[in-house]
C-alpha cells in the first residue's frame, strides 16, 4: 500500500503536470488553502477515499494512479477474466470496497 507521503509525492506531480499552483488546486478543490494542498502534498495530512476521488477528477487521473503500479495491477486483477483480459472496469464503488479491504488488511498487521 502506498503511504500518505507517496500519495502526496503523486497529488504534487499530477497537478504539476497540470500547470497548477497549490493555491488554483485549492480553490477548484472546494476553495481550500494552498497550506492544505500542502500539507497533503507533504504527507503530513492523510487524504479520504473521497478526497483523493475528488482530486483524482480535477487532476484527471484515476484513483488507482496516486497508489503506484504495484496497487493499481493488484486491483485492476480483480476486474480480468481466465484469460488476463480485463472484463470490466471497476467503478468507484468497488475501488472504495477495495481502499477498505487495504485498510483493515493494514489495521490487522
Amino acid at each position: 500500500m502506498a503511504t500518505t507521503e507517496e500519495i502526496g509525492k503523486r497529488v504534487r506531480e499530477a497537478r504539476e503536470e497540470m500547470g497548477m499552483t497549490q493555491g488554483d488546486l485549492g480553490r477548484r478543490w472546494g476553495g481550500r488553502s494552498h497550506a492544505a494542498v500542502s500539507d497533503i502534498e507533504r504527507g503530513t495530512t492523510r487524504l479520504t477515499a473521497s478526497g483523493l476521488a475528488e482530486l483524482a477528477q480535477i487532476l484527471n487521473k484515476p484513483v488507482t494512479f496516486f497508489y503506484g503500479e504495484k496497487t493499481s495491477a493488484q486491483y485492476l486483477r480483480g476486474g480480468r477474466d481466465e484469460d488476463g483480459a480485463i472484463s470490466s472496469r471497476p467503478g468507484a464503488e468497488d475501488f472504495r470496497k477495495f481502499l477498505l479491504q487495504k485498510k483493515k488488511e493494514r489495521e490487522g498487521e
